[in-house]
Order: structure tokens, then C-alpha cells, then sequence
């Protein structure tokens, strides 16, 4: 399995940050209406920036994947099959 890249790992670190800070100001939206903390212009671009790079993201995690397995194994790596396994038991007598 390849390492992951540094936009790839950037971005998981961002979405993860941004989830955070919606979640906090969700909260304190719960906690203090008046205050209007998801209707402030900051809290709006978290939001926004957090739905575009999730977006993001799963269109990249869902490529990743794709593109992982259409590729052969590596060779160091061991893609057993359930196939295999069976005729692995099969010849160890279980």
C-alpha cells in the first residue's frame, strides 16, 4: 500500500479542524441563540469551507480506492483470495 500524499494527508488534517470548529460553534449556538454564532459571516465560511473540501476529499478518497484496486499487489505484498485460503486448508487437511 502506497503512502499517502501530503495534499491527501493536508486534507484529511483540514476536514477534521473544520469539523471541530462547526462543532463548536454549533454549541455555542445551542447554548447562546442571541448571539447568532452560525449566522455570523465567520461561521458561515467555516461551513462552506467545510463542505467543499469533505467533498473534496470523498472524491479523492473514492479514487484513491478505485485506482488501489485496479492495481496488482506489489510484489512484497500478499493478496490472498478466499479461494486461496480454502485450498490452503484444503491441503493442511481443516
Amino acid at each position: 500500500m502506497k503512502k499517502p500524499s501530503r495534499a491527501y494527508a493536508l486534507l484529511c488534517h483540514a476536514v477534521i479542524v473544520l469539523a471541530g470548529a462547526s462543532g463548536v460553534l454549533a454549541v455555542l449556538d445551542l447554548y447562546n441563540p442571541m448571539m447568532g454564532f452560525l449566522a455570523a459571516p465567520y461561521s458561515r465560511a467555516v461551513l462552506l469551507s467545510f463542505c467543499v473540501l469533505a467533498l473534496v476529499l470523498g472524491i479523492v478518497s473514492a479514487r484513491r480506492d478505485r485506482r488501489s484496486a485496479r492495481e496488482p499487489a506489489e510484489p512484497g505484498e500478499e493478496d490472498t483470495t478466499v479461494q486461496d485460503q480454502e485450498e490452503q486448508n484444503d491441503k493442511q487437511g481443516v
